[in-house]
């Protein structure tokens, strides 16, 4: 979910009680349903299960439809220059700004 919104799924945390008051109490975090697919949102969902009995397994998730329609979306070649650039960007000296 995260790195779908761009966002912590359980938004601003201030302090350990309300997060557990929000894993306790509050509904499950669930993406738009208009902002992104039917098949990313189950899936999401899947993983999202306050009781563990009720979430997918790594095997389901393995063989759920979103995974497998956009599992060969990007060829490995394109992965690999892809993963190497952000490496390189992680590598470079970050330079600090004075203002």
């Amino acid at each position: 979910m995260e790195l779908a919104t761009g966002t912590y799924p359980y938004g601003s945390i201030p302090s350990f009680p309300v997060l557990f008051d929000k894993l306790c109490s509050k509904a499950e975090p669930r993406l738009p349903q208009g902002r992104f697919s039917q098949n990313l949102c189950d899936f999401v969902e899947r993983q999202l299960q306050r009781r563990p009995k009720d979430r997918a397994t790594a095997v389901q998730l393995q063989a759920h439809l979103y995974i497998l329609t956009n599992l060969f979306q990007v060829s490995q070649g394109e992965l690999i220059k892809w993963l190497s650039s952000v490496m390189q960007e992680e590598a470079r000296p970050k330079t600090l700004l004075r203002g």
